[in-house]
């Protein structure tokens, strides 16, 4: 069973984060839990003889930051929410929202994302990627406007995606997976990608033998990922099971895309330093490619089931 009594949703009053703010109300309305709606006050000047007086800045900016939460919480039927408006001058946007959710034991954190890539990626990062890298509890993030929330603030999910590559970690991504479409009445999208060789063209390779292998490896991956169903115990929930050769992320979102997958359950597994650096994060990478909305499940911290 879910146990989501607060809920942390950090804003710039962009587009993206419009989009996310009816996810979060959304589940907020369905577990009665608070809403804490956060805006971090980052003054990207520097003290020094040239800058404007930092006291008034703020205060500037604070009166914008509040008009701007005013507009954004009229759209929406806030009725029997407790709403907490909440606004802190910050040096990053991400660390503010991590110490907030960390000092007030949030149970989830619910956010827009600009999905960046290529260059402006490199160069900015993403405040998203950071929250997802070191938070201590799940964070569920939107990308751009769809159609089907633009002008409603109830989620709808009808298909969940579930990638799993047998790990513990994407094991207890199915647990959430689970009570999350018993919550929205929805349908299981299991699905593992097998990783696809590459062979160099020197290289003299049966190509009878290789069908002959990939065909026999997803006949036991599906075989599997039935087992690992099973293994969950009686469920009414309707699932699918799928295996298909390719690379982890580019894959799994374009899944996601084809199969109309409405969300994406996947687990981080919490990889950090030079290991991070030289492996990359494929939950990462789906967070900045997909176009359906991501659950990020952390392998430690604070956990909703």
């Amino acid at each position: 069973m879910i146990n989501l009594k607060k809920i942390l949703f950090p804003t710039d009053f962009s587009d993206c984060a419009g989009q996310a703010f009816s996810y979060a109300i959304d589940l907020a309305k369905r577990f009665q839990a608070e809403l804490h709606i956060l805006h971090a006050i980052v003054n990207h000047t520097y003290a020094g003889y040239f800058s404007p007086d930092q006291e008034k800045l703020y205060k500037g900016l604070r009166k914008n930051a509040e008009h701007l939460m005013e507009d954004l919480v009229e759209k929406y039927p806030l009725e029997n929410i407790k709403v907490e408006k909440l606004y802190f001058p910050a040096l990053s946007a991400s660390s503010m929202i991590l110490d907030y959710a960390d000092q007030y034991q949030m149970n989830l954190i619910v956010m827009g994302t600009h999905g960046r890539q290529g260059l402006s990626h490199l160069m900015l990062g993403s405040v998203a990627e950071n929250v997802i890298r070191t938070a201590n509890c799940p964070v569920l993030t939107i990308g751009k406007v769809t159609e089907q929330t633009k002008d409603n603030s109830d989620a709808i999910i009808k298909n969940i995606l579930v990638p799993i590559d047998f790990s513990e970690h994407s094991k207890k991504s199915l647990a959430y997976a689970m009570e999350l479409a018993t919550l929205y009445h929805a349908k299981l999208q299991l699905l593992h990608i097998i990783d696809t060789p590459i062979y160099p063209a020197f290289y003299v390779v049966d190509q009878l033998a290789t069908t002959s292998i990939a065909v026999n490896i997803k006949t036991r991956v599906l075989d599997n990922l039935s087992t690992l169903l099973k293994g969950l115990g009686e469920s009414k929930i309707v699932s699918e099971t799928y295996a298909i050769e390719g690379r982890a992320a580019m894959d799994i979102a374009r899944f996601a895309t084809e199969h109309q997958s409405d969300l994406i359950v996947i687990a981080t597994h919490g990889l950090t330093g030079v290991e991070r650096f030289l492996l990359g994060s494929v939950t990462e990478k789906v967070v900045r490619i997909a176009k359906s909305p991501v659950f990020t499940v952390k392998p430690y911290g604070r956990q909703m089931i």
